[in-house]
């Protein structure tokens, strides 16, 4: 089931769903509404903006038993927000992930093995790269790549002026993380 309350994402949706050839006969449904989700769900895919995240989560788990959830990042944008979601998934006993997808790239998988036991130097490089929105993935990917998620990440190179985002109402920042 696919939701949006806009309807025209979601003739979007159905518009790209279709063109996926497959041979595997998929049901599927589009709908407006969080109140037509079956009552229970194996997995829940949350993959609004983080400023509305947490109620749609909420009000998901309010209507349906989920076992498990996939969110996309930037989770949330309050740090007590964290903290509630934690707290809220715990007590349900869902299981969350992060989609930082690097690490199940069969490419990047293949590269771990290489890197075992080294010291390496990552160094990534771009323009027009938001730090906020992406940093998240390569930060993620080191870790896999070293089995190593206790580091420390620095801030004093990112520049002082926060830039708007490409996404309307959202702030970026740009500069250098260490």
């Amino acid at each position: 089931i696919v939701i949006d309350p806009s309807a025209d994402s979601l003739n979007v949706s159905e518009k790209r769903f279709n063109q996926i050839p497959t041979k595997t006969k998929h049901v599927i449904s589009f709908t407006e509404k969080i109140n037509n989700v079956p009552k229970h769900l194996d997995l829940a895919i949350i993959a609004t903006s983080s400023s509305i995240r947490r109620k749609v989560t909420e009000e998901l788990i309010k209507n349906s038993k989920v076992k498990n959830v996939i969110f996309e990042k930037l989770l949330f944008q309050k740090k007590s927000d964290y903290t509630f979601m934690e707290s809220l998934l715990k007590k349900k006993k869902i299981n969350a992930w992060v989609n930082c997808s690097m690490r199940v790239t069969p490419f990047y998988q293949n590269l771990k093995p290489v890197f075992k036991g080294k010291r390496i130097v990552y160094l990534l490089t771009g323009t027009k790269f938001g730090i906020a929105t992406q940093a998240i993935h390569f930060i993620d990917h080191m870790a896999y790549l070293l089995n190593d998620y206790n580091f420390e990440v620095q801030t004093s190179d990112l520049d002082k002026e926060i830039i708007k985002s490409k996404r309307a109402g959202f702030l970026e920042l740009t500069g250098t993380l260490r």
